[in-house]
């Protein structure tokens, strides 16, 4: 049996949208397993062409469906499976789908990814689509080729939903795998990490302020907190759960050893949530002397950093990033509507210590709750300028954007406080730097709040131009990338 896994093209809302080559983590560890498991697999990444074309409204990133439909036909794959890590590349993934039945109406087409286990009604509603796993999916696919290699019924596979007599059936949820050392190292030798790493030369990079050479890697699944507005409790659980420091040192030395990898960018929801597990990591990667410089792409929390020894211990490892999320600078609105158990003065004294130890930091912020007055979205957006300000925390600032299933979209639809539905299309607007939000309440409406964070924007680029002694290095930095990636200049220039 042959399977074919694909990531789907990235759909972008106008060329300002810059295209970005993200390497497919969750592939290269389904694929690690069906190879142990004797399947015939390959992984086909559409992007790895950068071709940027305009369908419709739209612009696709990827090669064209006619070069998929070849591809496809070329391995003659009897499984297909389609990752869709971005709700806003759903429509897209199911182009892809349309095109795999019509190169074979018989091939089964298994669709994958956060998306897909938020929304897998609607993905099955779909005539493509005939399989959509839930969750994880090491486990899953496995049962699932079984079962259509010995022509058995899918009742008893947990985690995942399907068609059968042409209804739509959504099995038990599968458990999450506990023992995470017991999946192989990702394939990384079924796809071609130097194209990935020449589209990051060309500013295509999937976290384009990472190092040369850069790698993401995922050491721990789930989240123990509880923000309102993050969907990964859908795809991962709310129980943490992590590779050994053992594991994660033997995967740093395999792209060390084996890609000559010069960055390691940890995507973790939680990557400092065990103090003893990530001081070991820090530990192996001194004592194996990887060289190599590192950074927390996705966000992690100020408490579990908050010490200046760790700190200093993480510069001395390699770490050149860190990015914190700290959501709210009002408290009340961050324990009480976000409900993220942080309090802003680690925020504070993490921004300290990084300007001591000269460690780059930025900050995540999201505004538009519901609950939230204007007067609490401007303590936020002076709390950011001010971090900024006294320690150079380079500012996020987005939308609370409503994803399928969190509570955050459930309570607005209970309030009506949708401006329109959540799918695809919305999605990629919203998430478009210059796209508004999707929720209007009592106190705001995106109009409102667009216009808050222009004048947030604007403010945020005088403070770091008055600020001389911090203007080459600011300068030089988003103007090597501006250089490399035509799409990013204008995203500069007015404060991203």
């Amino acid at each position: 049996m042959k399977i074919l896994l694909i990531d789907s093209p990235s759909a972008l809302r106008d060329r300002m949208d810059p295209p970005r080559a993200f390497m497919p983590l969750a592939l290269l560890y389904l694929a690690s397993i069906l190879e142990r498991e004797g399947y015939r697999v390959r992984i086909y990444d559409p992007k790895l062409s950068a071709s940027l074309f305009k369908t419709g409204d739209y612009f696709y990133f990827g090669d064209s469906l006619d070069i998929v439909g070849q591809k496809i036909k070329s391995f003659s794959p009897d499984i297909v499976g389609i990752s869709v890590l971005f709700s806003r590349d759903f429509d897209n993934a199911l182009k892809v789908a349309s095109v795999v039945k019509e190169v074979n109406k018989d091939i089964k087409v298994i669709m994958g990814g956060a998306h897909p286990s938020c929304a897998p009604v609607e993905c099955l509603s779909n005539p493509y689509v005939d399989i959509v796993v839930v969750g994880e999916g090491e486990r899953a696919i496995i049962e699932i080729l079984q079962c259509i290699k010995n022509g058995k019924p899918l009742e008893g596979v947990e985690g995942i939903a399907y068609k059968k007599d042409g209804k739509v059936m959504v099995n038990e949820p599968r458990e999450f795998i506990q023992d995470l050392d017991e999946l192989p190292l990702p394939a990384y030798h079924l796809v071609d990490m130097e194209r990935y790493f020449a589209l990051q030369r060309k500013g295509f990079a999937s976290r384009p302020f990472g190092g040369k050479r850069s790698v993401s890697i995922i050491t721990s699944r789930g989240c123990p907190y509880n923000c309102v507005f993050c969907p990964i409790h859908l795809t991962m659980g709310r129980k943490w759960r992590a590779h050994s420091a053992e594991y994660v040192l033997a995967h740093i030395k395999l792209l060390v050893e084996s890609y000559n990898a010069q960055c390691v960018e940890f995507e973790d929801d939680a990557l400092a949530h065990n103090r003893i597990r990530f001081e070991k990591i820090i530990d192996g990667i001194l004592e194996n002397d990887f060289k190599i410089s590192w950074g927390t792409p996705n966000g992690v929390r100020a408490d579990t950093i908050n010490d200046p020894k760790l700190l200093e211990k993480m510069k001395n490892s390699g770490c050149a990033y860190i990015n914190i999320g700290v959501e709210s600078g009002q408290q009340k609105v961050l324990s009480k509507i976000i409900t993220k158990n942080l309090s802003l003065d680690a925020v504070k004294s993490v921004a300290r210590l990084c300007k001591k130890l000269n460690i780059q930091l930025s900050a995540y912020y999201v505004v538009g709750f519901p609950g939230e007055t204007m007067d609490d979205i401007r303590v936020t957006l002076e709390f950011a300028l001010e971090l900024d300000k006294k320690y150079n925390v380079y500012p996020y600032v987005n939308y609370a954007i409503p994803f399928l299933g969190t509570r955050l979209h459930i309570l607005c639809k209970e309030k009506g406080y949708l401006t329109e539905e959540v799918n695809a299309k919305s999605l990629l607007n919203t998430t478009h730097f210059r796209g508004k939000g999707l929720i209007r309440t009592e106190e705001f409406n995106p109009q409102i709040l667009k216009k808050a964070l222009v004048e947030f924007h604007h403010r945020f680029i005088k403070n770091r131009v008055i600020k001389m002694w911090g203007l080459p290095r600011f300068i030089f930095k988003d103007a090597q990338i501006a250089f490399k990636n035509p799409h990013l200049a204008r995203r500069i220039l007015i404060g991203r």
